[in-house]
C-alpha cells in the first residue's frame, strides 16, 4: 500500500493501477502533530514527500475544501465529527 500511494519513492518496479503511478488512501488515524496547525502539516508532508510546498496550490485547495477558517488552527483545537 505504501508504494502504491507514494509513500515510498525509492522502489525499483512499478505498480500501476487504473493506468496511475500512484493512489490516494484515507488513513482512519492518521499521525499528525496535534499540537501544531495544519498548515503545518501539510508543510512538513510536503517536505518528508519530496513535494515543494505550493503556497498558491495550497491556497487553491484550502478555499475549494472551506478550510480557510481551521487551516491556523492546532488541529487539537479542531472538532473532526
Amino acid at each position: 500500500m505504501k508504494v502504491m500511494n507514494g509513500n515510498i519513492i525509492k522502489f525499483d518496479g512499478k505498480v500501476d493501477i487504473d493506468n496511475a503511478d500512484n493512489i490516494g488512501f484515507l488513513i482512519e488515524h492518521p499521525k499528525l502533530y496535534d499540537n501544531k496547525s495544519g498548515l503545518y502539516n501539510l508543510k512538513l508532508f510536503a517536505q518528508v514527500l519530496g513535494k515543494g510546498f505550493d503556497k498558491a496550490y495550497t491556497d487553491k485547495i484550502i478555499d475549494a475544501f472551506g478550510m480557510r477558517p481551521y487551516i491556523k488552527r492546532k488541529l487539537r483545537n479542531i472538532q473532526w465529527g
